[in-house]
């Protein structure tokens, strides 16, 4: 994506302040981003072909929760995952054809449906109820649910098998794509799920209630977890299906939050700027931008 003067006038003074320092050579051949710095440096190409597991971890590394993260280990674990997966669907098609009507004679259903259970069932992949019970979830007058970015990154699901909204969709989507299922990640207000649209199928999954597969269709989510206007589909991108670099900017956004509750106000700042270059409408990273510039200038700076 490209990066207006601003951003790279942001990314020079942490480079000086806080060591992070990363090198983008146009003219040679493109290496694998090494972190988030290097990541948002992709042209837009780049980025709608790069894997998006390997952008939700870049976008955690470094991240207080995250400090041993091992980048190449972890999508290693997730390609061992996809094979559990491809090789338990072809074991349970026989479910499939003897309870077709109970999947609407929908092998796009049947598919969904079993990649939730292999995370929820196989891989033990549950959401994080010390995080539910403990208030987090309800809290809207602070960032305390973003403290270890372990519970919103995949990360997280991957080494401690314990994710939240933030990460459990995107794993299922992670893990979908790897077994070339057209999955793609929705957001609605304070949530997300995971959508199957192949252009003529579409179904809704949501992994999140440790419950089972949820198969909802897009009105309940219209108001779940809260209601959401017109206005606010249009301004915040909701309700569709997120391409890579719609992804990043939630990623990004995420980053932004946990480094916030850190009181590292600079770089979440950067992080919500690229969030706002990628959803250069949304009303709800410009009020964390207006935020974070008032307890920057509090001076509460860790």
């Amino acid at each position: 994506m490209k990066i207006n003067k601003h951003i790279i006038a942001s990314v020079i003074a942490l480079t000086i302040v806080g060591g992070i320092a990363f090198a983008y050579q146009k003219n040679k051949t493109p290496q694998i981003p090494q972190t988030f710095e290097e990541l948002i440096q992709l042209s837009d190409e780049e980025i709608e072909n790069f894997d998006i597991a390997r952008m939700n971890l870049l976008c955690a590394k470094g991240l207080p929760g995250s400090e041993d993260l091992d980048i190449e280990q972890c999508l290693l674990k997730l390609d061992q995952w996809a094979q559990h997966v491809k090789l338990r669907e072809q074991q349970s098609l026989p479910v499939f054809f003897k309870y077709k009507e109970k999947y609407k004679n929908s092998m796009a259903l049947f598919k969904g449906a079993y990649l939730g259970f292999a995370i929820q069932d196989d891989f033990k992949c549950d959401y994080n109820m010390e995080l539910y019970e403990s208030g987090a979830m309800e809290d809207r007058t602070s960032t305390r649910f973003f403290h270890d970015s372990s519970n919103i990154f995949i990360n997280g699901l991957i080494n401690d098998l314990k994710g939240t909204c933030s990460s459990m969709p995107v794993l299922m989507v992670v893990l979908g794509r790897r077994c070339e299922y057209p999955l793609h990640l929705v957001k609605c207000s304070g949530h997300m799920f995971v959508r199957w649209d192949d252009g003529i199928e579409r179904f809704n999954f949501d992994i999140t209630n440790n419950k089972g597969v949820k198969t909802e269709n897009d009105e309940y989510y219209l108001n779940f977890p809260r209601p959401i206007s017109k206005k606010e589909i249009a301004e915040e991108c909701m309700m569709k299906n997120s391409t890579n670099k719609e992804m990043l900017g939630i990623f990004a956004s995420l980053r932004a939050i946990c480094f916030q509750e850190h009181q590292r106000y600079d770089e979440a700042l950067f992080c919500e700027e690229i969030a706002q270059q990628i959803f250069p409408n949304s009303q709800i990273t410009s009020l964390r931008i207006t935020r974070l510039k008032i307890l920057k200038s509090e001076g509460n700076e860790l």
